[in-house]
């Protein structure tokens, strides 16, 4: 009867072990769970970061090639018109030649 008694109160004390063992087995699958979700979040929000980044580089990127436009207009009209201005002088120092030759 004592060994049944010992062996009894031996499975009794297992059982305990192992209820507190699935216990915090239970506590640290929650954990675990928890620290994923959060991970799926920041992951998330993370992306939703990287693609408002490349819309705007995008955004920037098309800014920059019309400003490119712009300024590549702003330089050929400037250099026509010192084209044209540097003709008129020719023209200019042209007649004032040919009026000097043939006054």
């Amino acid at each position: 009867m004592d060994a049944m008694h010992e062996l009894t109160s031996a499975f009794h004390e297992l059982d305990k072990k192992i209820d507190v063992s699935f216990a915090k087995l239970e506590k640290d699958h929650e954990f675990v769970r928890e620290l994923i979700l959060s991970n799926k979040k920041e992951t998330a929000d993370l992306e939703k970061k990287v693609e408002t980044q490349e819309q705007q580089i995008i955004a920037l990127e098309k800014q920059m090639i019309e400003d490119h436009a712009v300024q590549n207009t702003k330089i050929r009209n400037r250099t026509i018109a010192f084209a044209g201005v540097g003709l008129l002088i020719a023209i200019a120092e042209a007649a004032a030649i040919w009026l000097a030759f043939f006054k």
